[in-house]
Formats: C-alpha cells, sequence, structure tokens
C-alpha cells in the first residue's frame, strides 16, 4: 500500500467512526435557514431574505406544488393530511316539518353561519327517545331547538327526556317563539316552573336592553341598549317569571308604563341550561330577509340575535369565532404634517395614550412630500399608536370611477376613468409611498382606501395582482355590482365574492357628535360576529376633532370597556390577522382566512392540525403560498385555496398567499 492510499484509508475510518458516534448518540440534524421564522430570520441583517411582501419575486409556475412533497423545514411546521371530514352535526332541530315556522327556517341557516352541522327531527312523526338526541358519534348534541308551537306535540315523557338531557348530559334546549298560546304547563315542566304566565304588555316603542348578568352568554353585546330611530309597536311578548326562581334575564324591554319586562331568559338545570325567547311573532325569516337585515337592523334584533347567543355560547370553540377583537379608528386625507384642519398630532398622540387607541392615516401619496420631520418622528417613535395606509393617489376627484359612460353614470359630478388610467393611479401611489417609507421610515401596510368610493370589480384586480391585503371602505360592493343573492352577505369578515380580493366594510362613521351610543352599538354589533370596529372620519370641520383633540375619547373609552379581549391596531395589522376559527370533532382546526395574509399562533400546549382556507375565484392565479417565508404545497378545491399545516405547540406561523410580483 502506497503511503496515499494509506492516508486515504485512515481518512476514510476516521469518518466512518466518526458518523457511528453521532448516529449512537441520536443523530443530527443540519442547520438551515429555513427552520428559523421569519421574525428571527429579520434580525440577520442583509444575508437574509426579505419579507417577500417588499421585494421582487422571482416567477414561479403557478400549478399547485405536489401536496405529497415535503418543503423545507419551517420552524417544526410541516405539511399535515387533508381534512377527511365533514363533520357531524352539532345541534338538533326538532320541528313539526309539515308546519314550519320562522324559527325552523333559520335555525339551521344560523347553524351553518357558525361552521355547524344540523341534524333534523320530526317531531310529528315519531316518539322521541334519548336515543335520538345524540350524534353520530353517540354523544348528545350540545343544542336542541325548536319553536314553543313544537311543544303542542311533545309528550309528558317526551318533555321529561329533554329535561333530563338537559340535568344530567350538560345540553342547552333553546325553546322560540314563544306567546300567549304556548303550553304553559309544558314551559314549566322544562323550567322548573320558573315561567309562570306569559303576556302581551302595553308597549308602543321597540326597545331593548341587554343585561350584563351572564357576559359569557351575551358577550360584546353585554349592557348595550338598542333603540330605533323610528316610532315602531313592540311586538314581543313578556315572560312572566316566578319570583322564587333563579332565572337569568339576558334581553328586556320597557313598556309604556316603565316596567321592563323580560324577553329572553336563561334558566340553569342541573349541568345544562334552557334559554327561552319571545321576541318573535312570525313578522320575518331568512326566506323573507337576509341574515345581515334581521341583525343590523334594530326591529328586527329580538328575532335573530337571542339564537346567535345561544348557538355562540353553547357551542364554544367549535363554532366560528376569533379570539382577538379589534379596534382601529382611521383619518382619510391628512397629510403627515402639523396644522392641517383641526389635526394636532402631538395632542392626539398624547390622547391615544391616556384613552388607549390607535390611529391610521389614510395618506393621499400625492402630499408624501409635505410630511414635516416632527411628525414623523411621532410616527416611527410610536408605531403601536401611529400607522399609514393609501388613499388612492392623487385624490383629484373620483380617482376610481366607472370606466365609460353608460347607464347610471353620473358625468355631472364625477368623469369616467378608463381601466388603464386606474391601475397607473395605483401604482404610482403605491411607489410614491415606498419613496415615502425610504424616506422616512415610515412603513406603509398595502391597504387601499378608496377616495370618494369603491372601484369597480376589475380595479380589484389590480390591486390584488400588487399584493395589497384588501380595501377598506364603506362599500362592500363594487362599484356597478349587485350584491349576490347569498342569505349570509355580508355578514363576514371581508366580501370576497369579487376578483376573491378582501373588500373589508367600515361602519363606523364619526363626525362631531352629541351622543357615543349609536357609535357603541354599531361597534359592539361588529364585534360580537368578530368583525372589527373600524371607526373613521376626516379631521375637517364638522368632523371629528371640531371641539378639540379629545372628541374620540369617550368612544375609545366606551369601547375598551365591551367584554372581551380588545386590541387597537393599525389596519395593516388586524387585516394580516383577521380570521375566523373553529375545532373539528378530531381536534384539527379549521381556519378561516379574510386575507392572503395571516399570521395566527398556535396557543394550546400541544402539536396540532391546521386547515387553513383562503375563498378564492381563481386558484390558476396564485403564484405560490408561503409558510414562515418557505414554499409551501397547497390545494385548490371548491372555490378555496386550502393548506394544511403541522403546528407545534406554542409556535407562531405567517401565511402569505401570492398572486403576482412585488
Amino acid at each position: 500500500m502506497t503511503k496515499s492510499q494509506f492516508a486515504v484509508a485512515v481518512l476514510v475510518a476516521l469518518l466512518l467512526g466518526l458518523l457511528v458516534s453521532l448516529l449512537a448518540a441520536g443523530g443530527f440534524t443540519p442547520a438551515r435557514d429555513a427552520e428559523m421564522s421569519l421574525i428571527a430570520r429579520a434580525g440577520m441583517g442583509s444575508e437574509v431574505e426579505e419579507n417577500p411582501l417588499s421585494r421582487e419575486s422571482t416567477p414561479s409556475p403557478t400549478s399547485t406544488p405536489d401536496p405529497t412533497t415535503a418543503p423545507p423545514d419551517t420552524s417544526g411546521v410541516r405539511p399535515a393530511p387533508a381534512w377527511a371530514g365533514p363533520d357531524i352535526a352539532d345541534v338538533l332541530l326538532v320541528q313539526v316539518a309539515a308546519q314550519p315556522t320562522n324559527f325552523d327556517t333559520f335555525f339551521c341557516n344560523v347553524a351553518e353561519f357558525y361552521g355547524l352541522g344540523c341534524a333534523t327531527l320530526d317531531a310529528s312523526t315519531v316518539e322521541i327517545t334519548a336515543e335520538m338526541l345524540v350524534d353520530e358519534a353517540g354523544e348528545p348534541f350540545k343544542l336542541i331547538g325548536l319553536s314553543a308551537s313544537t311543544l303542542a306535540e311533545l309528550s309528558a315523557l317526551e318533555l321529561n327526556i329533554l329535561r333530563a338531557l338537559v340535568e344530567q348530559q350538560g345540553a342547552s334546549l333553546l325553546v322560540y317563539e314563544v306567546d300567549e298560546e304556548t303550553n304553559l304547563g309544558a314551559l314549566q315542566a322544562l323550567t322548573d316552573d320558573a315561567v309562570i304566565g306569559v303576556t302581551d304588555r302595553n308597549d308602543s316603542v321597540r326597545n331593548w336592553k341587554v343585561m350584563t348578568e351572564a357576559p359569557e352568554v351575551t358577550r360584546e353585546l353585554s349592557g348595550q341598549s338598542i333603540e330605533l330611530t323610528r316610532v315602531l309597536e313592540q311586538t314581543d311578548w313578556s315572560l312572566e317569571l316566578n319570583p322564587d326562581a333563579r332565572v337569568t334575564q339576558l334581553i328586556t324591554s320597557v313598556d309604556d308604563f316603565s316596567q321592563i319586562y323580560p324577553i329572553f331568559v336563561m334558566q340553569r338545570l342541573g349541568q345544562g341550561a334552557v334559554f327561552l325567547n319571545a321576541g318573535d311573532r312570525g313578522e320575518v325569516a331568512l326566506r323573507d330577509l337576509p341574515l345581515r337585515s334581521l341583525y343590523y337592523e334594530a326591529e328586527h334584533f329580538s328575532k335573530i340575535v337571542p339564537l346567535m347567543m345561544t348557538m355562540r355560547y353553547t357551542m364554544g370553540d367549535e363554532a366560528w369565532h376569533q379570539d382577538v377583537n379589534y379596534a382601529n379608528l382611521t383619518l382619510d386625507g391628512a397629510p403627515l404634517a402639523e396644522g392641517y384642519q383641526n389635526l394636532n398630532y402631538a395632542e392626539l398622540l398624547r390622547q391615544m395614550e391616556r384613552h388607549d387607541f390607535h390611529t391610521t392615516i389614510a395618506l393621499i401619496p400625492a402630499a408624501a412630500e409635505q410630511s414635516q420631520p416632527d411628525v414623523i418622528s411621532l410616527f416611527t417613535g410610536n408605531p403601536d399608536r401611529f400607522s399609514l395606509v393609501q388613499n388612492g393617489n392623487n385624490k383629484d376627484g373620483y380617482e376610481f370611477y366607472y370606466y365609460q359612460e353608460g347607464p347610471g353614470v353620473d358625468t355631472d359630478q364625477h368623469a369616467p376613468r378608463p381601466l388603464l388610467d386606474q391601475e397607473l393611479d395605483i401604482r404610482e401611489g403605491l411607489e410614491r409611498m415606498l419613496a415615502h417609507e425610504r424616506n422616512t421610515g415610515i412603513a406603509a401596510a398595502r391597504v387601499m382606501i378608496f377616495p370618494y368610493g369603491i372601484s369597480p370589480a376589475p380595479t380589484l384586480r389590480v390591486l390584488k395582482e400588487l399584493n395589497y391585503l384588501g380595501t377598506v371602505n364603506a362599500q362592500d360592493v363594487p362599484l356597478g355590482e349587485v350584491a349576490p343573492p347569498d342569505w349570509d352577505f355580508g355578514m363576514h369578515q371581508a366580501v370576497l365574492d369579487y376578483e376573491g380580493f378582501p373588500l373589508v366594510a367600515r361602519r363606523q362613521y364619526i363626525n362631531s357628535f352629541q351622543s357615543a351610543d349609536p357609535f357603541i352599538r354599531s361597534a359592539a354589533l361588529d364585534l360580537f360576529i368578530d368583525r372589527p370596529a373600524l371607526f373613521w372620519s376626516e379631521p375637517t370641520p364638522g368632523q371629528l376633532f371640531t371641539r378639540g383633540m379629545g372628541e374620540f375619547n369617550v368612544i375609545a373609552d366606551r369601547v375598551n370597556a365591551i367584554p372581551g379581549q380588545l386590541e387597537w391596531r393599525s389596519l395593516g395589522y388586524i387585516l394580516s390577522h383577521m380570521h375566523k376559527m373553529k375545532v373539528n370533532d378530531d381536534q384539527s382546526v379549521d381556519i378561516m382566512m379574510c386575507c392572503g395574509q395571516l399570521e395566527f399562533r398556535n396557543n394550546s400546549g400541544m402539536e396540532r392540525i391546521y386547515h387553513l382556507r383562503k375563498q378564492e375565484t381563481d386558484g390558476a392565479s396564485t403564484r405560490r403560498v408561503l409558510v414562515n417565508g418557505v414554499e409551501f404545497p397547497y390545494r385548490f378545491e371548491d372555490g378555496f385555496i386550502i393548506i394544511d399545516l403541522h403546528v407545534p405547540a406554542h409556535s407562531d406561523v405567517q401565511v402569505l398567499i401570492e398572486v403576482g410580483g412585488d
């Protein structure tokens, strides 16, 4: 053997020995940058790849990656198997199928709104047994609903079976449409004699008060007074309660003699509870009005909200929900300069710190050069209080109006703006905002607030291809379009029916007000269904701050007092964190994304499987999906982009669905 051959043999032996030692010690894992989260890699300097939201991306195929091919390690996040569902039924409707009531009409619809499966049982054709009140897994239904008129079909034995399910198995029973014709004996049997009568009060004005005794049920609506802006006779019935019974009153009203009477109550029995609602006389149902009208129009408050409260409470994390509530104040069109109209930035900061709220400025890109050093310093030094988004480009009239003349186009008020001109405006505005960021250090989230009003739908495609998070406007239907006939349209966090691009509605327009009550009621209604409370104004005479920089404080204080965890955040933060989730029967978690970017955390103490879904009109437009900065497999199915993830305990996840380039 030559010396060179001997040296090679020794080297090979040493390497083999080292490998054996490593394997005996439990193996090794190659270190890779991909194992770090975006947050961890952000502090490593210029050698680390930039966030894909702020760089030019390398083109990649638009086809869906092979879901069987695992991407590089992303800090423990890895692909998961697809959910084999669907979930088994969660709630049960007991009805007389041949004589459906309004309640029968919308019980299962509301269950669908909360992502729940709904089973039905016809009490007129079968004798109810305990075995009929359990789901496919053999577990009792957590919620059973029935109209009070259905009670007439139930025998004493069947009533006892329902009551036993409540007392012994912890189920909840909801009896709706209680009126003076309801079988009082049946109510008493179900509530342990808590109800002694149902009467018709003299009440010429509709109004309601949500009580505070059970915030776990009434949630964000606790303490709210619901009043109509017009006089309309009250059509609810009064539940006359046994004074010796411990009944929790949830919603009450006041009659013409200033006497308070209960409409919606809860009676706890054993491990469960019975809910009674007397707030409906058969006026309207979902077959007549969409859910948003029943929910947001005050005159229908007692018809739909008690059902939603009961279902959200009884089903807990199995219903669509978001753990954190978000709020924001946006001021449109203000430059970053002191002395603009009635706006004083330094004083606004002091008020925000004292009353804990956040203000986003919707900056007109053409006015970016007006930014003053002192105001810039306030923004860079207080990102938890100040933030920026884009407000059109030049704000020279209705910048994103109809493309050409035609029916419904008011050319006397606004000139048509061709699609190409609108695209150039968006791109020029984005370049101006990026230049402003380079010059000032103030990053602006890619959120568009259209000046004057929303654009036609094709303009949204331009925003989508530039990876904007969404638009935030008073309108959630593009110019020239009509709302789809979906029964739940306008009830979700964003409208995604147009180009699959998020349209987020802001409902709380603030002027120089006399009472904060209408704004708080509006905000509470949004928060109750996990929409953000988005206040907005322009700091011009007659609008917010006309009476001083402390004018918003009373609203901020009262919003902060609404039950639930609430955070005031920038619009960019809100849109990138906005989602709904629910726990499936196999303990995996479904997440409904609002925007093409989502940040969330697995707060549990164990690894969980997450199934992320985002509504999308065109799956082929997706370039790629990034999870914690690394390309990740996904699939397009039934109008949704779906991403299946294993997420370790206490781990943060950042998801980005890229459409266009930068």
